[in-house]
């Protein structure tokens, strides 16, 4: 039986949109490649976005690195005045390239057996359509709040990003998931001894090596990165995550090879279950709370702290307009959630669940 080889289309303006307003959290790429993955081997992958504009500051760096290739798409920003206030209206075309793309590589890649779009706009009826009739499976991924009515019809499947997101929380540990955890260990104490490339997916080839056919959601973990913060919260090993892609050191490192500090697994879990869930805290407020719970009290080690959880989008930022009668203008601040989507954030409040 031939193997079957994926093409994933994401039109992140629109996914990420979704993610951000009805489900308050950002939107996770590895899990829409973990989705894409189970229909295939992943052939072409490419998102869309404008990726000049500050609300995907840092995307297209973390698309780059899960080898999904950002295609630029430029958009035209302007304000509308409604009765709330002044209001950012948006106008792009990816939907559009994204289309134009999906149409060359259905005509000159017959080799692609199933295409995926990530996203609800509904306008992608027609280009399901066009997949179809080459004889190719057309999947849609997309949140239910905004998906177009007509996707469920002509799609030959239908996921929904947030059943996915529900799912991929590690359960209760039995003894062949702890094995695994020491196993993971001891594949990073290996890997920083040898001093080898110390990244999560470097991490799983070496356990592949020494375990042939290893798969982490034999074990009880959604994913690789639940299997590490895990593995974390545990005091078994620190994860840096500051950047992509992110990577393991042993728990007795302090800082990265970057220069990064490494937290303790005391700090985080401390953080992270302080926080209520949904709720956005300004940068003074969360100063507080890690004063007031003695989870530090340096500025410094503070600071550091909130910029980590900032950059590994363990906190994500929303922006808010008010007017500012002073300066008689509109005026942006920024407030900071809890990314509830975070496998670091997902292990911690574990225990809250």
């Amino acid at each position: 039986m031939k193997h079957k080889t994926v093409a994933l289309f994401i039109d992140w303006e629109n996914i990420k949109y979704s993610a951000v307003n009805h489900l308050k959290s950002l939107p996770d790429i590895i899990v829409l490649k973990k989705i894409a993955r189970r229909y295939g081997q992943i052939a072409v992958a490419r998102a869309y976005a404008n990726w000049s504009d500050y609300q995907h500051e840092g995307d297209m760096e973390r698309f780059s690195f899960q080898d999904i290739d950002p295609v630029f798409v430029q958009t035209r920003s302007f304000r509308d005045n409604d009765k709330a206030g002044e209001k950012r209206i948006v106008k792009g075309s990816a939907d559009i390239k994204l289309a134009c793309d999906c149409v060359e590589l259905l005509i000159h890649s017959r080799d692609i057996s199933t295409f995926i779009l990530a996203s609800g706009d509904g306008g992608f009826e027609h280009i399901i359509s066009k997949i179809k009739s080459y004889g190719k499976q057309a999947v849609v991924i997309g949140v239910k709040a905004t998906l177009g009515k007509r996707l469920g019809v002509v799609s030959e499947e239908l996921v929904y990003y947030e059943d996915w997101i529900s799912s991929l929380k590690p359960g209760a540990l039995d003894q062949r998931a702890l094995q695994v955890l020491v196993e993971f260990k001891r594949s990073v104490e290996d890997v920083r001894s040898y001093k080898n490339n110390n990244n999560l997916q470097s991490i799983k080839d070496d356990m592949r090596k020494k375990k042939s056919g290893f798969d982490e959601e034999d074990y009880g973990f959604p994913t690789f990165r639940h299997l590490a913060y895990v593995a974390e919260a545990r005091n078994l090993v620190k994860i840096d995550s500051s950047s992509e892609p992110a990577k393991a050191y042993c728990i007795d490192e302090s800082s990265s090879d970057e220069k990064i500090k490494l937290f303790p697994s005391a700090k985080w879990k401390n953080f992270i279950q302080t926080l209520e869930a949904n709720i956005a805290y300004g940068k003074a407020a969360l100063i507080k709370i890690i004063k007031e719970n003695d989870i530090y009290v340096e500025t410094g080690q503070i600071n550091e702290l909130l910029d980590y959880a900032i950059r590994s989008r363990v906190l994500w930022p929303q922006s808010e307009n008010f007017f500012d009668s002073k300066l008689n203008k509109i005026r942006t601040v920024y407030k900071y959630a809890l990314n509830l989507n975070h496998p670091r954030v997902q292990v911690y409040c574990q225990s809250l669940n």
